[in-house]
């Protein structure tokens, strides 16, 4: 335990823990110290941790400057420790993954995740406010932030599950905090700040759907005969806007909640009240072919209609 206190105090390059008002305690860590022994693709370039009192939140990134969403992750008792023991990897994951479809831009890849504590999903909006608060700190370094990091620093966000609708607030926050370049801190913004905010407009949905009616188009398949499989729920705005955008039979949606299946295309009517109301696969209520079922992430030893 020693150790890995001596191990922490040595990654620590920024924190907020020594200010005397602060909406959570953040540390900004030199990762290349404690992550060399481990077997990861690449050792990122920054690691914020954020830690609040009804949340806790990871940021990482893997250039100097990096853009990419922050993911809010709201539990139930059922998954609420599986998420907590994986919340580290899920941000590196996504953070690595966008700074791979990032290659073609000046911006890397960067990711944020925001795990609320059991019963806390309620307090999003405000724990998200608390997160951005305490990154800003570290940006900025305002009086009672410790650092031994001698180069400005700049963060990116974007939208991500459940805080596409906290883009707007989160740009006025930043210019209220005193951090100049604050239109510029988060993408997916309303028009009115010289943005397109991604949901409305199923931006990123629309960039696979291009490629997918290529292939189809190169192919010669024509979207009506086709079926498909989609991998994220009717509650989000990527799975609700391929679902509206799409015109193949849908057999199978899987979320957080589960997975929806049915050989014979799912009700594509029940799919857009889902897509509407933005709730996820277990509130399926449409009948099922013989073949069909619902089947609930913790769900075991279940036989399936195919036996």
């Amino acid at each position: 335990m020693l150790q890995t206190f001596r191990k922490f105090n040595e990654s620590v390059v920024k924190t907020n823990f020594f200010k005397e008002e602060i909406g959570a305690v953040g540390y900004r860590f030199d990762p290349s110290v404690f992550m060399g022994a481990l077997k990861v693709p690449e050792i990122p370039f920054g690691i914020f941790s954020v830690i609040g009192r009804d949340f806790n939140g990871f940021h990482v990134r893997f250039r100097d400057i990096s853009r990419g969403g922050i993911r809010m992750i709201k539990s139930t008792e059922d998954n609420y420790t599986r998420n907590q023991m994986t919340q580290f990897q899920e941000t590196y994951a996504l953070s690595y993954t966008q700074k791979l479809k990032n290659k073609d831009i000046t911006e890397s890849g960067s990711k944020g995740t925001i795990l609320m504590g059991l019963g806390k999903n309620h307090q999003g909006d405000i724990s998200f406010m608390k997160y951005l608060d305490t990154l800003l700190d570290l940006m900025l370094v305002t009086e009672g932030v410790s650092s031994i990091y001698d180069a400005p620093e700049y963060l990116f966000f974007g939208p991500d599950e459940n805080t596409a609708l906290l883009m707007d607030p989160g740009a006025y926050y930043t210019q209220k905090k005193g951090y100049g370049p604050w239109r510029s801190i988060t993408t997916g913004k309303s028009g009115t700040l010289g943005g397109i905010p991604h949901d409305t407009y199923g931006m990123t949905t629309r960039s696979v759907r291009q490629f997918v009616q290529g292939v189809q188009r190169k192919l010669g398949h024509k979207q009506s005969e086709k079926t498909k499989f989609v991998t994220g729920g009717p509650d989000g705005d990527l799975g609700s806007n391929e679902v509206l955008l799409g015109e193949e039979s849908i057999v199978g949606i899987v979320d957080g909640s589960g997975v929806i299946y049915d050989p014979n295309g799912l009700d594509r009517k029940e799919l857009l009240r889902l897509c509407e109301t933005r709730n996820m696969v277990d509130h399926y209520k449409a009948n099922f072919s013989d073949q069909g079922f619902f089947m609930h992430v913790d769900e075991t030893n279940r036989t399936l209609p195919d036996g």
